[in-house]
């Protein structure tokens, strides 16, 4: 039997996109996977939040001002995107 067990290395990571004009923007964090995620919606329009494999239906919503934690017990998110058919500016906040 193999047990296998993660630690946050404590390392974060800060990245700050303008998604605009009905275009993805994304953030690869390979070859790291990240244990939690920070997204504040900073701009004046929604932004749709797609983490790992998830396509745009599948993503969360964020207004005007308002954050999202992304949360996991392992390291699991590889990469996070954003969709918005206004003019956003996201903050990420991400610790491996």
């Amino acid at each position: 039997m193999v047990l296998e067990v993660w630690e946050p290395e404590g390392v974060h990571e800060e990245y700050e996109l303008s998604v605009s004009n009905g275009k993805i923007q994304e953030i690869n964090f390979l070859p790291f996977k990240m244990f939690h995620l920070d997204v504040l919606n900073k701009g004046e329009d929604d932004v749709k939040v797609m983490v790992n494999n998830q396509s745009l239906p599948q993503g969360c919503t964020l207004s005007k001002d308002e954050r999202r934690d992304f949360e996991a017990k392992s390291p699991k998110y590889s990469r996070i995107a954003f969709y918005s058919e206004g003019t956003a500016t996201v903050k990420v906040t991400a610790t491996r």
